[in-house]
């Protein structure tokens, strides 16, 4: 009886995949194509405006619900939609008549102590224009505990509070908060904030 042996090579994929390599070209649409895009875009627009317009104003509508029903949830619900509509809130000034408060928080990054603020610079603004300014204004700090500096703000027009961190420490800044009080309400709780960096 003859014996046959049979030898199995197997070879990976790969072994006889091709090899080649494929230039890319700059893809050059047709003017036609480009001006079809843009009629598109623009119908779309026209389209559409009507009725992201409406649903805005009945968020707006419903944000003075909300107000009179003291439902801080449910409009910071509605401001969220209405800020991925790309409707920032607007602040109606505020005329402080003095007896206001801003109070600036530093920052120990939470009792690491290793960054917080050494000195500030307050401008109040309204309509784009300053109202009130105070420059090169230092601040305490401890590493293990977050400190505090008031300041009596004078009668001014008030819808925007900027802070300028001028002095850092271990040239790392920060802040922990920012308070401005008047008639004993926080009127910077849950505005919106810029930062030029985190």
């Amino acid at each position: 009886m003859k014996r046959t042996f049979h030898t199995l090579l197997f070879l990976s994929a790969p072994y006889f995949a091709p090899r080649f390599a494929i230039a890319q070209l700059p893809t050059v649409e047709p003017a036609e194509l480009r001006n079809a895009r843009a009629t598109y875009q623009q119908q779309t627009k026209a389209a559409t405006d009507p009725i992201k317009g409406r649903y805005i104003a009945y968020l707006e509508s419903l944000k003075k619900v909300l107000e009179s029903k003291k439902d801080q949830i449910g409009l910071q619900a509605v401001q969220a939609e209405l800020e991925s509509l790309g409707v920032s809130p607007v602040a109606s000034p505020v005329t402080t008549g003095g007896g206001a408060k801003l109070i600036i928080w530093n920052t120990n990054n939470n009792g690491k102590g290793d960054r917080g603020a050494t000195r500030v610079n307050l401008v109040l603004s309204a309509g784009g224009k300053e109202t009130w300014h105070l420059n090169g204004v230092p601040l305490k700090w401890e590493a293990d505990n977050e400190m505090k500096k008031e300041f009596d703000i004078p009668a001014a027009r008030v819808d925007k509070i900027r802070v300028e961190v001028t002095g850092l420490r271990n040239e790392r800044g920060g802040l922990a908060e920012i308070e401005f009080i008047k008639d004993g309400k926080n009127l910077a709780k849950n505005r919106p904030v810029e930062v030029s960096a985190i």
